[in-house]
């Protein structure tokens, strides 16, 4: 494991402890670190200059006279210097790009601006030159200026038709006011200029990276400066964060500083764990996703919330710590910091019930516009995967009523799964929890009901995941993956840790896993396929393209490691004379086989292998799949 959540966050104790304790010391660190960052597009710039002088200095004096190619080698490398130091210049001054999308205006909501402008008494060094509109329940500030991080500051504001839904109008001027002090601290300007330096080294290092994901020499040592520096502005970030709530509670009080965080939070919890997971559920049966989400979801912020929800969200937040992974604190800090930590102890607390004049009313007849805006911006962005996932699920319908060479239990799964996955939440989980009363020992059904369960932060949800993979190790990554998320969002470093160490460990195993599943012995035990007709068609349609194949059988190979699923092997009759040239070569023919299974597995060619290997495959696939017969 590179780097241990536990050791980052014993680093973060330390940072914060010196911005707490020795602020100038901790500043004078941000700007080293900063300026090592800054160092290399100026050092390049000192290098042009010194390569220009020494360039003008000894390369004149070898001609003896000034003929055409002295004067063209002279005009070539004084280009090629001057161009690499004004490309690097101007990403100094480059203009950032200016945010885009809909704005709240004075003449569409009057009265939401006048809440702004009743701000600027308390705020008079803010100035706010647009308000943009999302649908997330958040808001947000930042600046930007004229060249980089130089001339002229314009500060634009962020509000989410969410927030607005879950807020009352002095809860609002809490959040709004939080936000100014950001402006007002400058503390946008820190993310100005990470941003700024981050433009600036991506550009000049972009053409190095072959592969983002995986940089390797130079590329990897950017890659690692930008995450020590990250690590670095944790601390200071959240201090600007306690900072800004304090304000804000200068400006209201530290109840409804509180109380307004406290709401966010919650109707941010519900929304992602019950009203989106009831949206992306209905691409079982809808081809296209719905038209009007921002409406819908203003609509379910203004139910009461379910009682278990809240008692998951707080049983999260009362054991979650401020994560590594996020500048914002956690919200028991933020409570805690403004002296109203016992918010979260009380479970019968009134704070999270929605209020009865949502702050939506502020943007007057602009609101319906500003909905169907939002609605049409997040359709246009989760369209295409919308329709791949809405195919995925026509897909299964139909491998459902095919008849297959599946057992009881299987077959039986296969009637109940698109239900359990895409059906609603209450429903699906009754399904799910009835189905395992009879067959507990189904991977799928257990990782489903696992899935669904951690997505509303329900600790039953792990014992299913882990029984899931303990049955088939192919759901590891997914089942680790969502364990890892909720622990490194609530802070638990260790818990993090021991997830981190089993993927590793994971990962490690399935190389040599998928090495096994390529290969054939004596000792290996074959059992019958389950592939659907449809499939067997699909694979004699691919191997029309293959004259050297003369037939196929197929079997399945039981693997030795505990929660292994059975990998497929494909039992090759070549034919000793092509009567024709093939369109694929024996070797792509393999190739082909392995790519229709989207895996590894196992390709041998009957005449090869053993006799007792020969006579397990015609033991459990006593017919071939396909023959050459059908080619006629």
């Amino acid at each position: 494991m590179a780097f241990s959540d536990e050791r980052f966050r014993s680093q973060l104790i330390k940072l914060e402890a010196e911005a707490r304790d020795h602020p100038r010391r901790h500043a004078v660190r941000l700007f080293g670190v900063l300026a090592l960052g800054y160092a290399v597009p100026l050092g390049i710039l000192v290098l042009c200059g010194i390569s220009l002088a020494a360039f003008f200095h000894y390369v004149p004096p070898l001609f003896s006279r000034w003929h055409g190619g002295a004067v063209f080698t002279i005009f070539v490398g004084t280009a090629v210097i001057l161009g690499v130091a004004v490309a690097v210049f101007l990403r100094f001054f480059k203009k950032p790009a200016t945010p885009t999308g809909k704005t709240i205006t004075r003449q569409d909501a009057p009265a939401f601006w006048e809440l702004l402008d009743e701000l600027k008494t308390p705020f008079p060094a803010v100035r706010i030159e647009r308000v943009f509109v999302e649908g997330e329940i958040t808001a947000g500030v930042m600046t930007q200026r004229r060249f980089g991080v130089f001339g002229k500051s314009t500060g634009y504001m962020f509000v989410g038709l969410g927030m607005l839904a879950c807020t009352s109008r002095e809860q609002l001027r809490s959040v709004l006011s939080h936000e100014f002090a950001h402006l007002q601290l400058r503390h946008t300007s820190l993310a100005a200029w990470m941003a700024h330096m981050f433009d600036l080294l991506h550009g000049m290092v972009k053409p190095l990276l072959q592969d983002e994901e995986k940089p390797s020499g130079i590329g990897r040592l950017f890659v690692r400066y930008f995450e020590y520096f990250g690590r670095q502005t944790v601390p200071i970030r959240r201090r600007h964060e306690f900072e800004a709530d304090r304000l804000a509670a200068d400006v209201t009080d530290e109840r409804t500083t509180a109380t307004a965080l406290y709401a966010i939070s919650l109707q941010a919890f519900r929304s992602n764990r019950v009203f989106w997971s009831d949206i992306f559920r209905q691409v079982a049966d809808a081809a296209l996703p719905p038209n009007h989400v921002a409406t819908e979801l203003r609509k379910f912020l203004a139910e009461s919330p379910d009682p278990q929800i809240v008692q998951n969200w707080l049983a999260m937040e009362q054991a979650s710590e401020s994560p590594i992974v996020d500048y914002h604190p956690s919200l028991k800090a933020r409570l805690a910091a403004l002296g109203c930590g016992k918010l979260l102890l009380d479970s019968t607390v009134d704070v999270g019930v929605p209020p009865t004049q949502p702050t939506t009313g502020l943007l007057g007849d602009a609101l319906e516009d500003l909905e169907a805006y939002v609605s049409a911006q997040w359709k246009g962005g989760i369209i295409g995967a919308w329709r791949e996932q809405h195919a995925g699920v026509e897909f299964q319908r139909k491998r459902a009523a095919e008849p297959a060479a599946i057992d009881a239990d299987e077959a039986q799964w296969r009637k109940i799964e698109l239900e359990a996955q895409y059906g609603p939440v209450e429903q699906a989980q009754t399904t799910l929890q009835g189905f395992l009363e009879t067959h507990p020992d189904h991977a799928q059904a257990n990782y489903t009901l696992g899935t669904l369960l951690m997505e509303r932060h329900d600790p039953a949800g792990q014992r299913y995941l882990d029984y899931a993979v303990e049955l088939d190790r192919s759901f590891s990554m997914s089942a680790l993956g969502q364990q890892l998320y909720v622990y490194q969002s609530m802070g638990r470093d260790r818990d993090a840790d021991a997830i981190k160490q089993r993927i590793e460990q994971f990962e490690k195993s399935s190389k040599q896993s998928d090495k096994l599943r390529t290969q054939l012995t004596v000792d290996d035990e074959l059992i019958p396929h389950d592939l659907t007709p449809s499939h067997i068609e699909r694979l004699n349609h691919a191997l029309m393209l293959t004259p050297q194949v003369e037939a196929l059988f197929v079997a399945k190979k039981k693997m030795r490691e505990a929660g292994d699923q059975p990998s497929l092997v494909f039992g090759v009759g070549y034919r000793r004379r092509t009567p024709r040239r093939g369109l694929l070569s024996m070797a792509q023919a393999e190739e082909l086989l392995r790519s229709f299974v989207n895996g590894p597995c196992a390709v041998v060619a009957i005449d090869r292998v053993p006799s007792s290997i020969k006579k397990k495959l015609h033991a459990v696939c006593p017919a071939p799949v396909f023959h050459v017969s059908k080619r006629r």
